[in-house]
């Protein structure tokens, strides 16, 4: 089976690092997306520890009730960024963050292991709010031993989700590069997203 290129945009564990660059926070976080600061704190993050995170730290999720761990990509970029974006803005919402720039991780990595495929299936694998009828299905996946599940996105009408249900399928996972979001407020917008690694 020819490996299958996914694509994820995720938080990085050194989000603090960018905390108090010179000047304000944000003025330091959008600097740094463009590529001319760093951190002021010494952090190595790899592209294995970003994609091994969700399997250490398992949290509820559209495939997942919790009791185990799925590590979500995309197809697509565009797709990652929509469903990330998603995510991300619900949370600063709720929380009522006041307007800023956050930067987070896009990682690269290859699966050439089937999944199960259900975008042909019940609609309501992709259901925007309701997440239980994919948990369960996730559940009996999970436990038949399933390498993961493939699904329409519920964000992006063209865009294909996948779900991996086993690290060990995994390969060749690599930070291509940094993202910025910029929060108003009210809406969330990726601004930026540079060529090449800042973060090795």
């Amino acid at each position: 089976m020819t490996p299958r290129k996914l694509h994820r945009v995720t938080r990085l564990p050194v989000d603090d690092a960018y905390a108090g660059l010179e000047g304000d926070g944000d003025r330091g976080v959008a600097m740094l997306i463009a590529g001319s600061t760093r951190p002021r704190k010494a952090a190595v993050v790899t592209g294995h520890q970003l994609v091994l995170a969700p399997f250490r730290f398992p949290t509820a999720s559209r495939w997942s009730n919790g009791s185990y761990g799925v590590l979500y990509a995309a197809y697509d970029v565009a797709t990652a960024l929509v469903e990330h974006g998603f995510h991300l803005a619900r949370f600063l919402r709720d929380a009522g963050w006041e307007p800023r720039f956050l930067a987070r991780a896009y990682v690269a990595f290859d699966v050439a292991r089937r999944l199960h495929d259900v975008r042909s299936e019940d609609p309501r694998f992709s259901d925007p709010d309701d997440y239980a009828f994919a948990r369960e299905r996730g559940r009996a996946l999970h436990a038949a031993g399933a390498n993961g599940v493939i699904y329409r996105s519920a964000r992006r009408l063209e865009g294909v989700c996948a779900g991996i249900f086993k690290p060990a399928i995994v390969t060749r996972p690599a930070i291509v590069s940094m993202v910025g979001y910029r929060w108003d407020g009210a809406e969330l917008v990726a601004f930026r997203q540079t060529e090449g690694p800042i973060v090795q």
